[in-house]
């Protein structure tokens, strides 16, 4: 393809609001289940846990940077997390992929957010507010919040809940908690999964030369990467004094910045190659080296391609079938067994996602179960509610009759389809756009912008002076 896309997409949310259930309809279920998965991870490429990492310090290569004395810190080695000398996926990591995938599927609460992104000034980077009880004060525009208040998690537990919340727990501030019935341990991994030092310089990501990380961005109003257009705003640029710049002619120089309002959706990566990814970035006719800011890489230490994990735990308790039935879709979203055709979706975790790195495939390998009425059940039956689950992925009368067809919000799941569908080999590439000596937002000046908008009888879009 001649245009490479972003390495993520969004999930819209839902105009209507989060899809929530009396809390009573689960803890007051005929017959609740407790008792543990047996789960192994396998990564279907290279996956990365940060924990130990080498850097030296130098001065910034950008002149502003340098002048307010911030220091760049140039990673030159990032180690897998060990925990008492042992390489380990944390329970937290696994958790968090879960819960995010679910709060897509289930159309659930949003429980992870920054509560707002300041403004700041000199760059062109105006703040917002991602939810009401923030208590900044400062950030700009602020007419509208970036998260429907809907999605924004209760500061209180109350009688009703989303499936997410009801699995994993509810952390209200300082006004009450809803306790998750699902606990998960760390993954350990066996030495000799990763890569070892000789093979350490095939594993790599890139990032810039400044203070900044390449890969991770912070949303701000004026990038509509994240947001919703809404406005143009007119900015006049000025120098290191406060004194308005000028061009050639003499005249000021007034920027056009785009801002926008509401977020997009819920952020998920696409699976691509990782060993394309830092050649791609490395050339320079993709990758103009000009500039302030050159690539260079990071040598990672990874769990290798087609590897896993030692069995870890799943356990869960007090929980209605459906809702375990739920769980285990989390984990296994699409199998080579399922039919051809249907959406083969695969997570993502850990670091490097842009670049390829942390596809991985769950593996359910056994378990135990025991109802309120029943006796302890080994795996068979675990297995048997398995089949259940992947044969019915993704018809949603089939779906229906297993009992969970009405907690998924199929256009999210399609949504998910679109980002998460994992078909090798992985042949599509997605790449950041490039930028230049300013960043990723390159100046746009009013005289190129105001004949667009005066020819466009139709456009909607409000001008405002900043």
């Amino acid at each position: 393809m001649s245009h490479k896309p972003n390495p993520f997409d969004f999930v819209p949310f839902v105009e209507s609001g989060p899809n929530l259930y009396p809390l009573k309809n689960f803890v007051e279920s005929e017959e609740t289940l407790t008792g543990y998965l047996t789960v192994r991870i396998k990564a279907l490429t290279p996956v990365h846990i940060v924990g130990d990492q080498d850097a030296v310090e130098s001065s910034p290569i950008d002149p502003k940077e340098r002048r307010e004395g911030k220091k760049d810190y140039r990673i030159t080695k990032s180690k897998f997390l060990r925990r008492d000398g042992r390489p380990m996926i944390p329970s937290s990591t696994i958790r968090g992929c879960l819960r995010s995938f679910l709060e897509a599927a289930t159309n659930g609460w949003v429980s992870q957010c920054t509560p707002s992104y300041e403004e700041e000034s000199g760059i062109r980077k105006y703040g917002f507010k991602v939810i009401s009880d923030s208590n900044t004060d400062s950030v700009s525009p602020k007419e509208t919040l970036s998260l429907q208040e809907e999605y924004a998690t209760p500061r209180q537990s109350g009688e009703f809940t989303d499936i997410p919340s009801f699995l994993f727990g509810h952390v209200a501030e300082n006004e009450g908690a809803l306790k998750g019935r699902v606990v998960i341990e760390d993954a350990e991994i066996q030495e000799s999964n990763l890569a070892c030092s000789d093979e350490i310089s095939r594993y790599q990501i890139p990032d810039i030369k400044a203070s900044a990380f390449m890969g991770g961005p912070h949303p701000c109003a004026s990038s509509w990467w994240y947001l919703h257009p809404q406005r143009i705003r007119l900015n006049e640029i000025k120098d290191e004094n406060g004194a308005p710049k000028k061009d050639r002619r003499g005249d000021p120089i007034v920027a056009v910045d785009f801002i926008g309002s509401g977020f997009r959706g819920r952020k998920f990566y696409y699976h691509q190659s990782p060993y394309e990814s830092y050649a791609w970035y490395k050339n320079p006719i993709n990758w103009p080296e000009d500039n302030i800011h050159p690539i260079y890489p990071i040598p990672i230490e990874c769990l290798k391609q087609g590897l896993e994990t030692n069995d870890f735990r799943i356990y869960f308790e007090e929980i209605p079938e459906s809702l375990l039935k739920i769980l285990i879709l989390a984990l296994t979203t699409g199998s080579p067994g399922t039919e051809p055709g249907k959406p083969t979706l695969r997570h993502k975790l850990g670091y490097g996602k842009a670049y390829g790195y942390g596809s991985v495939e769950y593996t359910i390998t056994g378990g135990r179960i025991r109802g309120e009425k029943s006796e302890s059940t080994e795996c068979n039956y675990i297995d048997m509610m398995q089949e259940k689950v992947i044969s019915s992925l993704w018809d949603i009368q089939k779906l229906n009759e297993i009992g969970i067809g009405i907690f998924l919000h199929m256009e999210s799941l399609e949504g998910l389809a679109k980002i998460l569908l994992y078909e090798e080999p992985l042949s599509i590439d997605f790449y950041y756009p490039t930028f230049n000596e300013k960043g990723f937002k390159s100046l746009i000046r009013k005289e190129s912008v105001l004949p667009i908008l005066t020819n466009n009888k139709r456009n909607k879009i409000i001008l405002n002076s900043a």
